[in-house]
């Protein structure tokens, strides 16, 4: 998915609506690190006995002509390892999360590059609750193994929505 401000609409209930789920491409300021087309991802036994996440760089054909990623790993690991896809995603709500809270111009986050610094949060961020700044932060981790699950996220935002309404 090209998740990125540009791509979230509100409708007239005030929902936020995702657009273009085409994953042709997507844009290098929102696209997780890994999630390039330059690596393989797989499951490894973690230290707890649990599953973790391993990525191979990646020495097969490339398909990309230019665009990221350099080749549909979204659809590869949502058969091969389902978990990278939801590492990638989630990495790319807490970018877009933080560009439409920190209000980044489309100027700035459509340049191509692959800035992946830890999100810094301004002066402009002082009514943000810090918790929410927290949770953006830590779904923006390098390591996709340390990023909360997708499902935390739904859980962390349904919570809040009911705290607001």
């Amino acid at each position: 998915m090209d998740l990125k401000p540009g791509n979230v609409l509100v409708d007239d209930q005030e929902n936020a609506i995702v657009i273009d789920w085409e994953q042709c491409g997507a844009s290098p300021f929102f696209l997780a690190p890994e999630a390039n087309g330059m690596w393989d991802a797989e499951y490894s036994q973690g230290e707890n006995g649990g599953l973790k996440l391993l990525y191979k760089k990646h020495f097969g054909p490339m398909e990309g002509q230019g665009r990221l990623p350099k080749r549909d790993v979204f659809r590869i690991w949502q058969q091969n390892c389902p978990r990278a896809l939801e590492a990638a995603e989630v990495y790319s709500l807490g970018r877009t999360l933080w560009a439409i809270l920190q209000q980044i111009s489309e100027e700035v986050s459509d340049r191509n590059h692959l800035d992946h610094e830890p999100i810094v949060w301004s002066p402009l961020s002082v009514d943000i609750p810090t918790h929410w700044k927290l949770f953006i932060s830590s779904c923006t981790i390098i390591d996709p193994n340390e990023r909360p699950r997708f499902q935390e996220a739904v859980t962390f935002w349904e919570d809040e929505l009911g705290l607001l309404k």
